[in-house]
C-alpha cells in the first residue's frame, strides 16, 4: 500500500511538471554600423525579436531569401526613420530573412530560424509546480492523518524524472511532389531524422551541398543514386544544411534542413532546483506542524 501511495504521488509530480507553463523569450538584435548584431538568430515559436538602433537611417524588412533585397510584404518596421526600434513575434516555424532596405546592397541583412519545439520548463514553471504540490499536500493532510515527507519526496522525484528524461528523436517526412521537396525548408532538433520519399527509383536524389546556390555534392549526406525510392538521414550536429536533387538542381529542386541545438534532455535550471529544495523543506515543515497540532488535539 505504501509503495502504491508513493507511486501515485510520483505520477502526480510528473503530471504537475508536464502542465507547468513555459515562457516566450525576447531576443535583442542591435544595429552596429551597417550590421545587425547578431545577424543570425535561432529562436522558438512564440519568441520575439527586438531590433534597436534603427535611428533615422535603418529599417527591418523581410525578404524571400539570403540574396534578395526586396521586401516581400512580410514583417517590416516601416519606412526608414519611422521608428527607432521594432519588435516582431514569430509564431510560425521556418527560416526568415530580412534586410535594411537602404543598405541591402551593402549586405546589411540577417536571418531568423524559428524552431517548432517548445522551450524547457522555466524557474517560473517550477515554482508553479511547487505551489501545486504544496496544495496537493494540504488536501492530503486535511483528508488523512497519514502523510509523510517521503510522499513529497516521491512527488519531487517524479517531477525530476520527467524533467530529465531524454527527448526522443522525431522523423520528419519530406515527400517529392513533381520537382519539389515538400516542404522545402524543415526545422528539426539534434537527433531527429528526415525521411525523403518519392525519389522514384533514383530519378531524384538527395545530395548535400555547400549553400543555397551550389549544385555540386559536397561529400555530405547522399541518397543511393540507383533504384532508391526513399532515404533517411539522422542529423546529430546543429547547423543549417542545404541539399539538392542532383539531376534537377538547375530547376530549383532543393531544400534546407535547420538543425536546432536544443537540449536532448530538458534539465532543471538553477531556479528549478531551488524551487524543489524549497518545496521539500516547506512541505516537511508544514507536515510536522500539522502533526503537532493533531497531537495536541488528541492529548486534550
Amino acid at each position: 500500500m505504501r509503495l502504491c501511495s508513493r507511486l501515485r504521488t510520483m505520477l502526480l509530480g510528473m503530471a504537475v511538471l508536464a502542465a507547468a507553463p513555459v515562457y516566450s523569450a525576447t531576443i535583442e538584435v542591435a544595429v552596429g554600423g551597417l550590421s545587425f548584431i547578431p545577424a543570425d538568430v535561432t529562436i522558438n515559436a512564440g519568441d520575439s525579436i527586438h531590433w534597436t538602433g534603427l535611428g533615422a537611417f535603418h529599417n527591418v524588412a523581410e525578404v524571400d531569401d539570403a540574396m534578395d533585397n526586396t521586401w516581400n510584404n512580410g514583417f517590416r518596421s516601416g519606412e526608414v526613420g519611422d521608428v527607432p526600434e521594432f519588435t516582431q513575434v514569430f509564431n510560425t516555424p521556418g527560416i526568415y530573412y530580412y534586410v535594411c532596405e537602404p543598405h541591402a546592397a551593402a549586405d546589411m541583412r540577417g536571418s531568423i530560424m524559428v524552431n517548432a519545439s517548445a522551450p524547457s520548463v522555466t524557474p517560473w514553471g517550477m515554482a508553479v509546480m511547487a505551489a501545486l504540490l504544496l496544495a496537493a499536500a494540504a488536501v492530503v493532510v486535511r483528508r488523512s492523518r497519514r502523510f509523510s515527507v517521503s510522499k513529497v519526496v516521491a512527488g519531487c522525484l517524479g517531477a525530476a524524472l520527467l524533467a530529465s528524461a531524454p527527448a526522443m528523436g522525431a522523423t520528419i517526412e519530406v515527400p517529392v511532389s513533381g520537382f519539389t521537396f515538400s516542404p522545402e525548408d524543415v526545422v528539426i532538433n539534434v537527433g531527429d531524422a528526415i525521411h525523403w520519399t518519392g525519389l522514384d527509383g533514383g530519378f531524384h536524389t538527395v545530395a548535400e551541398v555547400d549553400d543555397d546556390k551550389a549544385l555540386v555534392w559536397n561529400g555530405g549526406f547522399h541518397s543511393e543514386p540507383i533504384f532508391a525510392d526513399e532515404y533517411t538521414f539522422t542529423f546529430n550536429t546543429p547547423g543549417l544544411y542545404y541539399y539538392i536533387c542532383e539531376p534537377h538542381g538547375d530547376f530549383g529542386m532543393r531544400g534546407t534542413v535547420m538543425v536546432n541545438a536544443g537540449p536532448q534532455a530538458t534539465t532543471l535550471s538553477t531556479g528549478g532546483v531551488v524551487a524543489m529544495i524549497v518545496l521539500v523543506l516547506a512541505t516537511g515543515g508544514f507536515v510536522l506542524y500539522r502533526r503537532r497540532q493533531f497531537a495536541f488535539a488528541v492529548i486534550r
